[in-house]
């Protein structure tokens, strides 16, 4: 399906995802072992060569998912993909001015989840919702971010335990 994809269009999130991709399940350790070091062979190649990414949510540039369920240390790798993405859109690294600012003992700490999928069929958005439910609503403040991928209402799901709902625009700008 990539590989289809980047033959019409040579996007260089269309390279990162075909060099990152990695099989569901896998025959044996040495199979997923073995995985995992190409994928980090690919990583550093990619790393070392000048990819823009313009639009990373148009262009569904998404962070890599089943690392988690491999049972690994995923730290460092997560870090090269993070470091990858980065250099490809220095807009990720944006921080708004007001977040440099330090915030006075009495305010409550802003505390920010982005849903991006369907919350109310998941099992992450049942974790979620039942983690806002049990938050000290004294010392936070919980702001859902809501992506354009979203087919829920989040207001409706989880109005009770979110302070405020904002929608995530389709662009960085």
């Amino acid at each position: 399906c990539f590989e289809k994809a980047y033959e019409l269009n040579h996007s260089d999130t269309l390279r990162i995802r075909l060099a990152t991709l990695l099989p569901v399940i896998y025959q044996t350790d040495e199979e997923l072992i073995s995985y995992r070091q190409n994928l980090e062979q690919k990583i550093d190649e990619l790393s070392q060569q000048h990819l823009r990414i313009e639009e990373p949510i148009k262009e569904r540039a998404f962070p890599h998912f089943y690392l988690v369920f491999q049972g690994q240390q995923d730290r460092h790798i997560q870090e090269k993909i993070a470091q990858l993405y980065a250099k490809a859109c220095p807009d990720l690294l944006y921080t708004a001015p007001h977040c440099l600012q330090p915030r006075k003992a009495t305010e409550k700490i802003k505390i920010g989840f982005v849903c991006l999928f369907h919350l109310s069929k998941h099992s992450i958005g049942k974790l979620l919702r039942g983690f806002l439910e049990n938050l000290a609503r004294d010392r936070f403040q919980v702001i859902i971010f809501s992506g354009p991928l979203s087919s829920d209402t989040p207001a409706t799901l989880m109005k009770a335990s979110t302070d405020l709902i904002l929608p995530l625009p389709q662009n960085l700008d």
